[in-house]
């Protein structure tokens, strides 16, 4: 089943999804299109796009929130690549 979803992962799919208001399932196709495809500036493009789009309609205490959790992330990783 999840290799029929992924065969119709494409761009297009994704643009229905953000027609349709759905930009939480738009970026997952996009993500999807680029694990099978990385080479695609398009999709990454978009997908950039939309995940500040996302980011940019969130509340200000949620996107505070969000930004803590990415800088403990990236603190763990810098960690991890030091130690």
């Amino acid at each position: 089943m999840d290799d029929d979803r992924d065969r119709l992962a494409s761009p297009t799919l994704a643009e229905l999804y953000v027609r349709q208001g759905d930009l939480g399932q738009a970026v997952r196709i996009l993500k999807q299109v680029l694990a099978l495809n990385p080479g695609n500036a398009s999709a990454r493009a978009r997908l950039g796009e939309l995940e500040e789009r996302i980011f940019a309609d969130t509340e200000p205490e949620a996107r505070r929130e969000k930004v803590r959790r990415l800088k403990a992330v990236l603190e763990r990783v810098r960690k991890e690549k030091s130690g």
